[in-house]
């Protein structure tokens, strides 16, 4: 059973929308569950069980700070040479 800490720093690592993003994810994989199902999968305080899910999240997770650390870097080199 996965830890309420750690489902809440999970939670707080996914973008805005992140139930409707998984969903859409892993409807692409054949998989199919509602939003709502998802958040309850996601509730630090009660929560169910499901790997596809939380494995889905991590992945999510993952690209979503991979995405910001890039966005950040273009923001910073467009700041200190704005003629690039």
């Amino acid at each position: 059973m996965i830890s309420e800490n750690i489902l809440k720093v999970l939670k707080e690592q996914l973008p805005l929308g992140y139930a409707k993003l998984i969903q859409l994810r892993l409807s692409e994989k054949g998989y199919s569950f509602s939003v709502s199902y998802i958040h309850r999968i996601l509730n630090p305080v009660d929560h169910r069980e499901n790997k596809i899910i939380l494995a889905e999240a991590i992945e999510l997770s993952i690209e979503f700070k991979k995405e910001q650390a890039l966005l950040s870097s273009e923001m910073e080199d467009q700041i200190l040479n704005p003629e690039l």
